[in-house]
Order: structure tokens, then sequence, then C-alpha cells
């Protein structure tokens, strides 16, 4: 279990809060955050253009309805990533009388995009009574199902949607992902085969590439991966580099073979569960780790590794499990203390996370990242001033881990990386300063 891991870890506040925007490739596959993005916001906002004949406005033309006011001001705001405004441009269209299954579409993206999959589904479910044959609708409810683990529902969306248009290279892809994350590669690759006969979208191809790495059949993702660079070039940008997509594919291949020319060796699964927690896939990252854990119930790096891919689907309680785990097979590395203190505080046992911070103080007094996490329980447990010392001592830490970054993201992405640490950096500097500024109010 690495440091810098550690530290990148600890970093995030709210493990549970991902702007859907910034969720890398690998995580729309798994996710199927393709069509939240591709679909329901670019094709929407042409449909819902469409449906009303949208035209600028010219001298003479009688002024456009309320309702349509309100519902293009949502779609112009989810194309900002404006969310909550988009929310609020829907809530309001909802209400008038002309409301049709269009403004109810909008309000469910907005919804799933802040993380409420239920209340977008109901959304979606109320487009569905308006437009039944809506397809749009069909896939965004089979997207928020996916987000809420109904897969069958999910597939059940899809299905009706290309019954009702056999040509929606959007329902073959979305559907491909949810067969791929259920673990039949072969059908989801006929899946994304079947899209990308419709559709040359970029995204398909590199998904196809990535469950034929997973089947370890490295020459078929090679050519798929460098195709959708070729048509997607941003793609690269996207990754930091084209080097790194390359990379992980391959060594995605080379470990899936290494499992089926010898399935009885937890180092097979520990190392491709580590190249998907690089691609964002934290469910098969942890998947792996346990078939680890089966053959060899005393590998400790599994349950330390498990234990960061739980945290980040938010399974706390199963996080603080492995990492107590680890310390119990690895006593010697103390440092672990800071993360298990981590997980403790999200489970809201303060005190507890008091005490393993301290303790990974003692043992790593140069880690600013346990000085905060302690000032954080102590702030929040009333001990103002010790929280403030806490603070401070973090701040005065100048620790510049650019180079155990660097080689944590696999020697590819180092520029990208460290300017987004240094701007994660200076959020943290800011939230302490503000935290020290309330500990002296309240002690004054």
């Amino acid at each position: 279990m690495g440091l810098s891991r550690l530290r990148k870890l600890y970093n995030r506040d709210n493990l549970k809060v991902m702007n859907l925007i910034d969720i890398p490739i690998r995580l729309q596959k798994h996710q199927v955050a393709l069509l939240s993005i591709a679909i329901a916001v670019v094709a929407l906002v042409v449909g819902y253009r469409d449906s009303l004949n949208f035209k600028c406005s010219f001298e003479g033309q009688p002024p456009r309805l309320e309702y349509e006011k309100s519902c293009d001001k949502g779609f112009a705001s989810l194309c900002r990533y404006d969310f909550h405004g988009a929310l609020d441009e829907f809530d309001r269209a909802s209400k008038l009388p002309e409301a049709d299954q269009l403004g109810f579409i909008g309000r469910g993206i907005a919804l799933f995009s802040l993380r409420n999959p239920q209340q977008a589904i109901q959304c979606f479910d109320q487009a569905l009574k308006l437009a039944p044959h809506s397809t749009a609708a069909l896939i965004d409810r089979g997207i928020a199902r996916v987000e809420i683990g109904d897969y069958v529902n999910a597939l059940a969306d899809y299905d009706r949607a290309l019954a009702i248009d056999p040509s929606n290279a959007a329902a073959y892809n979305n559907r491909a992902v949810v067969l791929d994350r259920l673990g039949d590669k072969e059908a989801a690759i006929f899946g994304y085969s079947k899209a990308l006969q419709l559709k040359h979208w970029a995204i398909v191809r590199l998904n196809r590439a990535f469950a034929n790495a997973e089947l370890g059949l490295a020459s078929q993702a090679k050519e798929d991966c460098d195709q959708s660079m070729q048509w997607m070039p941003s793609l690269e940008h996207r990754w930091g580099q084209k080097a790194l997509v390359k990379t992980l594919i391959a060594n995605m291949a080379k470990w899936s073979s290494q499992i089926k020319a010898n399935p009885s060796d937890p180092t097979n699964y520990i190392k491709r569960g580590g190249v998907r927690h690089e691609l964002r896939d934290f469910v098969g990252a942890a998947a792996d780790y346990t078939k680890a854990i089966s053959i060899d119930p005393d590998n400790a790096e599994s349950y330390s590794e498990r234990s960061f891919d739980r945290a980040i689907l938010d399974d706390n309680q199963g996080a603080l499990e492995d990492i107590s785990k680890f310390y119990e097979l690895r006593p010697e590395h103390t440092y672990c203390l800071g993360w298990r203190g981590s997980c403790k505080a999200r489970v809201g046992d303060r005190q507890g996370a008091i005490e393993d911070f301290s303790a990974a103080i003692r043992a790593l007094p140069d880690c600013e990242w346990w000085y905060k996490g302690r000032a954080r329980e102590k702030f929040q447990s009333g001990h103002y001033l010790d929280a403030a010392a806490d603070y401070i001592h973090f701040l005065s830490l100048d620790y510049h881990p650019w180079q155990e970054l660097n080689d944590l993201c696999l020697n590819n992405n180092r520029t990208l990386f460290t300017t987004q640490f240094r701007h994660d950096r200076n959020q943290i500097f800011e939230f302490s300063e503000q935290r020290i500024l309330m500990a002296v109010q309240v002690c004054d």
C-alpha cells in the first residue's frame, strides 16, 4: 500500500461526490455515463429544438411560450454543466400546463447528474407516461437504473428501446455496457459491434477495446484502441497521453491471459485489479481483489487495495474492515493507520479516528494529511484550539510529492496530474484557512 496512494485518496473530501462530466472514459463505460452526456444532453437538445420547430426570433414572430423558454434555458444549462440551474428551469417548466415529456426528461438528466438516480427514474417514468415510445426516456431510465444496480430492468429498457428503434446505436452500446459489467464479455463485444455498425463512435470502439483486453485478446484490443484515437483525437487529451491508454489496455490483456493460464495464482488478480483501478473500474478491481483473497486469505496487499476501492464505492464499513485486516497482517505498516482513521471518520467513529491519526503522525510526522484529518475530527468534537494547531501544522508542511504522484500515474500523465493536484491543494488551503478562522472566532 503506497503512501502516495494514501495521499491521493485522502485528498478526497467526499469520495461519494463526483461530477459526471469529470468521470474518465472507463467509468463512463461501467456506469453508462456516455448517454447521459452524449445522448441525454446533446441529442435531447437537438430533439427538443426539432420537436418545437425551433427557430431564431425574427421580427414579426410571436413570442415563445413560457414553457418553451424554460426548457430552452434548461437544456442550455445542461450543455454548460450547470445542473442546479437546469433543475430550476425544468422544475419551473414541469409545473406549467404545456409540460410534455421533454421537460421531464431534462429534469431527470439534471437530477441524475446531481447524483439523484431514484428521483431521475421518477421523471423518466413520467415522461414515458406522456410518450410511451420515447427511446430517449427509455435509454436515460436505463442509465439511472444501472446507477442503482437494477441491471435487469435496465436491460429491459434497452430491449424496449431497440424494439421501437432497431437502429438505435446508443441502446446497443448501453445494453453492451450492462452485459460487460455483468461479466458477459462475449455478448458485450457483440453489442458494441452492433453499435459500431450503426455509428462510428470512438467511445464505443474504446469500450470494445477494454472488453477484448479483459478476454486477453491483445491484438483486437490494440486495433480498437488505435482506431478510437483516430476517430476522436481528443480522447488522447482526456487521458493525458495516448501511451497511457495503450499501456493500460496492454496490461489488462496481459493479466487476463495470465489468469486464464494460471487461475490459482492470486498475484495475477491483484495485478489486474490494479489496472482496473487505474481505469476507474472500481467494481471490477474490488472483484479481482476478492478473488485473490479467496485464493489466499492472508494476502495483505489484496485487503489494502480493496479497501481503497470499497471507499470509493461508498462501502465505508467494508473499507474499514479491509484496512484493519491489512494492519493485523502487517503491523509494521503503522502509516496505514492514517487511512484507517479516515475510514473510521466516515463511519462515525470520531474518537477512534483521532487515535488512529495520532498513531499515524507518530509513525510519519511529516505527512500533512493526517494532521488535516485529525484537525477535522477535533474541530467537530469541539476541540477548536487543538484543531487550529493541527491545521496550522498542516499548512506549514510544504511537501510536493511530484515524483511519487508521477510514479502512481505510470510515468505517463505527470503534467495533467500535478496540475490537478495543485488545484486541489489550493482548495485545501482555502478550506483549512477558513476552519482556522472559525476556530479562532469560537475561542474569542
